[in-house]
């Protein structure tokens, strides 16, 4: 045997062409169709549920109704809120309307009395300070004694200046001057007549009449800011609520001028004097109210 048919004996016979070939191939289409189509299916099944998915599962409303008609149906609740567009100037008087009828809430300052007789006795505590340093300035002046006398000038001024209560130079000077007319020559302080000092006087008068405004009740607010007939008052502390006729509280407004006429009749018609008393009342110390708008 030669060498070239060694080698042709060698090599792999090609494998033929035939029909079982063919068939393999169309098998194979066959697949490639099966599974297009299936992609395909599952594609549109998937459109179909997320379709459904985004359609409301509510009821769906289905009556036809005309503006005036009376609802004839159960009643119909909306699953969700929604505006209702007014004309403002209804809006604005359904908003008064509402005002006008809702009672005003305020909440009752718990203790009040005691904080207004705290603030008084601070009050006076200063003011005798204040005026035993006058004296003290008074007396050592007409020993002769300078340095002293001067100083006691300086303490004189930083107690007034520090004081709660708020006055006038010319409140002051009229206080001084009554002190100083109750000084002997010796620099100690007189009683004439057993009357008590004018910012004494002045002070006992403002508590008095704050406590006769306290037993009715005083408002935060001026009382013609309140628009409706009747105020409830709410008791945090003991968690209770009674009613009020407006009428019978005092409003800032109302208190501070009843408290000016009050001041007036018991200083013999003298409004400087009056005008002390007014600046001693505790109204605008936040001691004194009584009712707080909530």
């Amino acid at each position: 045997m030669s060498i070239w048919e060694r080698f042709q004996r060698g090599r792999r016979t090609p494998r033929p062409v035939g029909q079982q070939l063919e068939r393999g191939r169309e098998q194979e289409t066959r697949r490639q169709r099966r599974r297009q189509w299936m992609i395909k299916a599952a594609i549109w099944l998937g459109l179909i549920v997320l379709t459904l998915i985004a359609f409301p599962r509510e009821r769906v409303y289905q009556f036809t109704v005309r503006v005036g008609e009376v609802w004839q149906h159960n009643d119909l609740v909306a699953p969700f809120d929604f505006a209702l567009y007014k004309d403002p100037e209804q809006l604005e008087q359904e908003r008064r309307q509402v005002i006008l009828q809702t009672p005003s809430y305020f909440r009752e300052v718990p203790d009040a009395m005691r904080r207004m007789e705290a603030n008084r006795d601070t009050v006076r505590m200063q003011l005798e300070a204040i005026f035993e340093a006058y004296a003290s300035y008074r007396r050592n002046l007409l020993r002769g004694r300078q340095d002293a006398a001067r100083d006691d000038s300086l303490r004189y001024a930083e107690l007034r200046r520090n004081a709660r209560v708020k006055l006038t130079p010319e409140q002051w000077r009229l206080l001084a001057e009554d002190y100083r007319a109750a000084i002997n020559e010796a620099g100690q302080v007189v009683r004439r007549g057993g009357q008590e000092p004018l910012y004494v006087r002045a002070l006992e008068e403002a508590w008095s009449f704050g406590v006769q405004v306290l037993q009715l009740g005083l408002l935060d607010v001026p009382r013609d800011s309140v628009l409706t007939d009747e105020i409830v008052v709410r008791n945090e502390v003991e968690r209770t609520e009674r009613v009020l006729s407006v009428d019978r509280v005092f409003g800032l407004d109302e208190a501070y001028g009843a408290a000016r006429e009050y001041f007036l009749q018991q200083f013999n018609n003298r409004p400087e004097l009056a005008s002390i008393a007014l600046a001693f009342f505790p109204g605008d110390s936040g001691a004194f109210l009584c009712l707080s708008a909530c």
